[in-house]
């Protein structure tokens, strides 16, 4: 109750953020690593094929080395926030209901299946709350860092043996 926060600047920062709509994807995923890097091509085919014949998440559980193979590649809603520039403007591309174009990643190949889009509405209050609690947070842990560093500095300790 003693920390003193900023309301004002909190409100302009929910001004900036109110403009944007902000839009969630439900998708799902194929991670793989080509069998042979001269014929990329064939084999991105090949799997294009055998999710056209199988499916999308029965062949994410046998072909798919991500984490997300277990539940059939699915990711759940991600928030456009958290997704990268490249794979966003993959998503850009790509219909609700179809596999995206292969994307060439240090770890392998990456194919994405969107599901859904969905707009989200922000609630403002909820949004301020968040950003006042960050900031308490933020205060808390600058004032325990220096009540620590204060009490590391003038306690000794001396060892006998």
């Amino acid at each position: 109750d003693k920390l003193i926060i900023n309301i004002e600047e909190i409100q302009e920062q929910l001004k900036l953020n109110q403009s944007k709509v902000l839009k969630e994807y439900l998708i799902s995923e194929i991670l793989f690593r080509p069998t042979q890097t001269d014929n990329l091509e064939s084999e991105i085919n090949d799997l294009k094929n055998k999710i056209k014949i199988e499916g999308f998440e029965n062949v994410a559980k046998n072909l798919s080395v991500s984490k997300s193979a277990t539940n059939g590649g699915d990711l759940g809603w991600l928030s456009e926030n958290i997704i990268s520039d490249e794979i966003k403007s993959k998503i850009l591309d790509t219909t609700v209901g179809d596999i995206s174009e292969p994307i060439i990643l240090p770890q392998g190949i990456l194919i994405f299946k969107l599901r859904n889009i969905r707009k989200i509405d922000k609630n403002l209050e909820e949004e301020k709350n968040k950003l006042v609690n960050f900031e308490k947070t933020k205060i808390l842990n600058m004032h325990s860092s220096s009540h620590y560093d204060k009490l590391r500095r003038s306690t000794s300790i001396k060892f006998i043996q």
